[in-house]
């Protein structure tokens, strides 16, 4: 069994607690040093459903654990898992998925429209290759984003692992896409898109993007 996530404790504690708690308490008590990594995954939980952020007594945003009955979903699944980051064991802000009847991407060309259709169907959105301007005038290319600009994603259509240079770019791509979302109001959710599940899966960087509260999906 892989030993158990950040989110995997966070939602055991919220699950035992008998009130709710707020990301200082939640830190302390699931054994977990930085506040801000508490708070980012709180946040990523309760866009997933599985947990409630609301106002305390004293005025302060606390968690409250939500029944998986109620929480919300992950594709071909009934809620998102909360074991295990490997890929394919997806955690709620890593979720990763083999989208059923797929056609071959490589017989879709270009690769990278073939990716932002499937992955559009499966958001329940319309993405598409976008040039949006930042502060101060800056035009930045995004791979897709849809028109209500709630979705930005960067696609990958290389197999296996990555080459040292198209890693390069996925990464540059995404540091890209996250200065965008954080200068736009309220902040769009970023996918990370590939065609294998094993392209990051003994690295660091599937656990930085667990951490920064990127989805990955895998088509």
């Amino acid at each position: 069994m892989p030993a158990a996530t950040a989110s995997d404790r966070i939602l055991d504690v919220l699950r035992r607690s008998a009130r709710p708690l707020d990301d200082d308490q939640v830190s302390e008590r699931a054994g977990i040093n930085s506040w801000q990594q508490v708070n980012r995954i709180c946040r990523a939980l309760e866009r997933y459903g599985r947990i409630r952020r609301i106002v305390g007594p004293d005025q302060r945003i606390v968690n409250e654990f939500v029944a998986p009955a109620m929480g919300g979903g992950a594709i071909g699944s009934t809620e998102p898992a909360a074991v295990g980051f490997v890929l394919g064991s997806p955690e709620p802000t890593v979720l990763v998925a083999d989208l059923p009847g797929m056609v071959p991407l490589a017989a879709r060309p270009p690769a990278g429209r073939g990716m932002l259709e499937l992955l559009g169907e499966e958001l329940g959105v319309t993405l598409a290759p976008v040039t949006i301007t930042a502060e101060p005038g800056i035009p930045v290319e995004i791979d897709g984003a849809d028109p209500g600009r709630t979705v930005l994603a960067v696609c990958s259509s290389h197999r296996g692992i990555p080459t040292p240079e198209e890693e390069h770019r996925i990464l540059a791509d995404l540091l890209k896409v996250s200065w965008v979302a954080g200068t736009m109001s309220p902040r769009p959710r970023i996918v990370l898109c590939l065609r294998d599940s094993q392209a990051f899966s003994r690295t660091w960087v599937a656990r930085a993007l667990s951490d920064l509260g990127i989805t990955l999906m895998v088509v």
